[in-house]
């Protein structure tokens, strides 16, 4: 197994309480905002909170970005396998910063990005998670050791 591999993989299994999906031309994929909550509430049991929010790109390309918490951590491949053309990363900063950033508001609403929403798109579902940013951070480190990086 190459050294890209190895990381791939440790990709696909690592776990996170959080994560960020981007789906471009959701409609082609069949994820309609009924789809993805559907999705999500019946094939994720330990699903806290998420929202979503629609924008076209400067290319015009339609996407949905869409923020998810869980109560417990869920591998990224799980996610991946319910949303096979989305682009996902795990979730970086705090709750309410990945909130702004789906809808465009804090320090996004002055940005370039925030051209590109569509208005009216946004939804969210469950109880907006309390999260120590320190602790997210620590969690995150930890993540990030186990996976073999360093800081040398």
């Amino acid at each position: 197994m190459s050294i890209i591999e190895s990381n791939k993989q440790q990709t696909n299994n690592s776990q996170r309480n959080a994560y960020q999906l981007t789906i471009n031309n959701p409609l082609e994929y069949g994820f309609d905002h009924l789809t993805i909550k559907k999705t999500l509430v019946e094939n994720f049991t330990t699903l806290r909170y998420f929202c979503m929010a629609d924008e076209i790109g400067k290319e015009g390309t339609p996407h949905t970005h869409l923020y998810v918490y869980f109560n417990s951590r869920v591998r990224f491949s799980t996610v991946k396998k319910n949303f096979p053309s989305a682009h996902i990363e795990p979730a970086h900063g705090n709750v309410q910063s990945n909130i702004d950033y789906v809808k465009k508001t804090g320090k996004w609403s002055a940005s370039d990005k925030a051209e590109t929403r569509v208005d009216g798109t946004f939804e969210e579902w469950g109880t907006v998670p309390t999260q120590k940013g320190t602790r997210a951070d620590m969690e995150e480190l930890y993540e990030l050791i186990k996976a073999g990086y360093s800081n040398a």
